[in-house]
């Protein structure tokens, strides 16, 4: 509950609450992808100012937990460089569903590529799977991979994570389908036992900004 209070005042303080509002306002762009239309606030998308519309893919940019703007760049650096150390500064990537593989087919291929292996069937409700550190002068080890999987056995989250004391800021990307969107977001590793919460938030945070015709 907290944290859809703040999600809502976050989004309250850069647009109105209704849809009708928000398509008179410059300051918002019109996101279009598949037969969905957003009036997404500029303040977070990096595209020039005279472009007013963009269709079928996007990269939204906020600060997490609460989806708040993030810092402008130059003028708040420093408050930037204190939000990425600290795994906030995050971004979402939004597809049309339709145009990429399934997730049982991205699965396979990481699979095949790596030589991923199950390791376990359970971790917070999902598979996991690692793979052995590639050999050569810069060898890494291949993130560890998490699978959620319906009842027939089809993938239905998808998430690459850090593997322990590899990475800086160790992080999860997370990749799942909803009404003909395909989303892409990634948060500090801290949060794996809250994936759901997280998946839910950020499509929570979209919906948010739909234009409903009525």
């Amino acid at each position: 509950m907290k944290r859809c209070l703040c999600l809502f005042l976050a989004i309250l303080t850069v647009s109105a609450c209704k849809p009708e509002a928000r398509k008179e306002l410059g300051s918002h762009v019109l996101l279009q992808i598949s037969d969905r239309s957003f009036n997404i606030p500029r303040i977070y998308i990096d595209y020039p100012k005279n472009q007013k519309s963009i269709q079928d893919s996007v990269i939204l940019e906020y600060v997490l937990p609460d989806y708040e703007p993030q810092p402008p760049h130059p003028q708040e650096r420093a408050k930037r460089k204190e939000l990425i150390l600290q795994g906030r500064m995050r971004g979402m990537l939004l597809e049309e569903s339709s145009i990429r593989p399934t997730f049982n087919v991205m699965v396979k291929n990481f699979v095949d590529s790596k030589s991923y292996q199950l390791v376990s069937a359970d971790v917070y409700g999902l598979e996991k799977f690692t793979a052995e550190k590639s050999e050569g002068k810069y060898a890494t080890k291949p993130d560890d991979m998490f699978v959620e999987r319906d009842q027939n056995g089809d993938v239905i989250n998808f998430l690459l994570c850090s593997p322990p004391n590899t990475d800086r800021i160790p992080a999860c990307e997370h990749r799942f389908r909803n009404n003909k969107l395909l989303y892409k977001i990634s948060w500090h590793i801290s949060e794996l036992p809250n994936w759901r919460k997280q998946r839910a938030a950020a499509i929570d945070f979209l919906d948010n900004f739909e234009v409903i015709e009525e």
